[in-house]
């Protein structure tokens, strides 16, 4: 992966801070609704990305987890620093 990050310029961990964003649409889009859309007149993306994090219970991780270890989704972790 880090090679497809350089080959596209994209930093690493831009991407691992965005995941839960991709994870939350992919696996419960419904959630996603209820954290509502990223307006970036009021908040920055990595905040937004935080809410979609904290909005991933433990079923929905589960779920992620599940779709990993298949290989269905990206092996990206994070963290956020409180």
């Amino acid at each position: 992966m880090s090679g497809a990050f350089r080959h596209h310029r994209v930093d690493r961990n831009t991407v691992a801070l965005t995941t839960p964003i991709a994870e939350l649409r992919l696996v419960a889009p419904e959630k996603l609704r209820e954290v509502g859309e990223f307006d970036p007149a009021k908040e920055r993306l990595l905040d937004y990305s935080r809410r979609c994090f904290q909005a991933l219970d433990p079923e929905t991780l589960r779920k992620v987890q599940a779709l990993k270890q298949s290989k269905l989704l990206l092996p990206i972790t994070y963290r956020f620093k409180h």
